[in-house]
């Protein structure tokens, strides 16, 4: 079983929204998958209960991430880790836990400041995260500027990015996913090449 865990320092950067369309798209790919959310908010909970549980996920504590971990290790091929949007030491805790640790940034002032935390509390602990780029404007150069600045701080950034597009917004309604919302869309595509470089990342 692989396992990916998701931080950051605030909210509003598409966390959840990343998390589940990540095991959304697993699931597509024949993957047995787990979602497991030390949010107190627990919305990748509600998420999948809205759908009917597939795939399945599990509200728990930092302090019960290693048994949970545990269980379903023998029938998962994926765990998907979503955090409170805050870094502190459940979100550490859940980091270091995993294979795969990413961390969504919007291409804003306010989180390109905020991730610099993210990054150095992920590097007292040994973790070498990797940034994906969110909500990024269709137009413009601004992703790209994001891209340079984060790059400038000594972190990895994913080679796909999210887009700004309100199919991620209407297909969370329902516990949907913007491949099964809008299969030939453009978001349905950049959650699909995401996935396929998480995928080849993990040799899952």
């Amino acid at each position: 079983m692989k396992v990916i865990t998701l931080v950051s320092q605030k909210g509003g950067t598409g966390k959840t929204t990343l998390a589940t369309n990540l095991a959304a798209a697993a699931r597509q790919d024949e993957k047995e998958v787990v979602l497991v959310d030390v949010d107190p908010q627990a919305s990748a909970v509600a998420w999948a209960d809205d759908r009917g549980d597939d795939p399945p996920a599990v509200s728990t504590q930092a302090a019960a991430l290693e048994r949970v971990l545990r269980r379903a290790r023998e029938a998962t091929d994926l765990c998907i880790i979503d955090t409170a949007p805050h870094t502190d030491q459940p979100a550490v805790t859940a980091a270091t836990l995993a294979d795969l640790v990413l961390v969504p940034v919007t291409p804003s002032l306010i989180d390109l400041r905020a991730v610099q935390n993210t990054l150095q509390l992920c590097g007292m602990a040994g973790i070498s995260p990797v940034v994906v780029l969110t909500q990024c404007r269709t137009r413009g150069a601004v992703h790209w500027e994001a891209r340079s600045a984060v790059e400038a701080l000594g972190a990895e950034v994913a080679p796909k990015i999210i887009g700004d597009r309100v199919a991620y917004e209407y297909a969370f309604i329902g516990g949907g996913d913007v491949i099964g919302y809008e299969p030939q869309g453009k978001a349905a595509a950049e959650v699909s090449a995401l996935y396929k470089w998480v995928r080849k990342r993990l040799g899952l």
